[in-house]
């Protein structure tokens, strides 16, 4: 610490005051008109008189006027030498920032957009595929699927349902007349046959 301190030494006026004055000249070359960093500069140099005064009141304790002049014109240094570092450290970190990290960023950005891009053509990709498949599951399902049964057809009219067994009434009369069968025979099958268009009939009239 103090080897820090003796650094802006009174005995070390001469090589300060070059040393400051070549920094603000190189800092009117590279800060140019921007008021921004000479803003900031200034605040740089008073908290480095504050912060060098503070270090040198705490470790070398001075106790005469003395001792306290010499000790502000060593902070006045020390604030000169952290204005003229600011004025050039601070334009060089501003175009750093504009020139280097504003196109990090912009770089990343463009990353981003093309992932998100590739992201939702990707997504595109897999709904169309998917809308696919179910038009093909569905087009499977519908080939698979039996034909419609026909409709039952209407169920017969009274008139229709006499008409029939009234066909089969006869057509079992015709059958019975060419059997062959003797005249006993033939009486009691044609009974028979007469009962049950008979009950036929009964069914249908209910």
């Amino acid at each position: 610490m103090i080897d820090f301190l003796s650094f802006f030494s009174v005995r070390n006026s001469v090589p300060l005051i070059l040393l400051i004055v070549v920094l603000h000249l190189v800092a009117q070359h590279v800060g140019a008109d921007d008021p921004t960093p000479r803003w900031w500069g200034r605040g740089f140099a008073c908290a480095g008189f504050a912060t060098y005064a503070a270090l040198a009141i705490n470790v070398l304790a001075p106790a005469t006027p003395w001792d306290f002049l010499q000790l502000s014109v060593q902070a006045v240094f020390a604030m000169g030498t952290v204005h003229g570092l600011a004025l050039i450290a601070l334009p060089l970190a501003r175009f750093l920032y504009r020139h280097v990290w504003d196109l990090y960023v912009e770089h990343r950005l463009v990353k981003e957009q093309e992932a998100r891009r590739a992201e939702l053509e990707r997504e595109e990709r897999e709904r169309a595929m998917q809308q696919q498949i179910e038009r093909e599951r569905w087009a499977a399902e519908q080939e698979q699927k039996p034909e419609p049964a026909a409709p039952p057809p209407p169920p017969l009219t009274i008139e229709e349902r006499i008409a029939a067994a009234k066909n089969r009434y006869e057509e079992t009369l015709r059958l019975l007349a060419n059997a062959h069968l003797d005249e006993a025979e033939l009486k009691a099958a044609q009974e028979r046959a007469k009962q049950k268009y008979v009950h036929e009939l009964d069914e249908v009239m209910k």
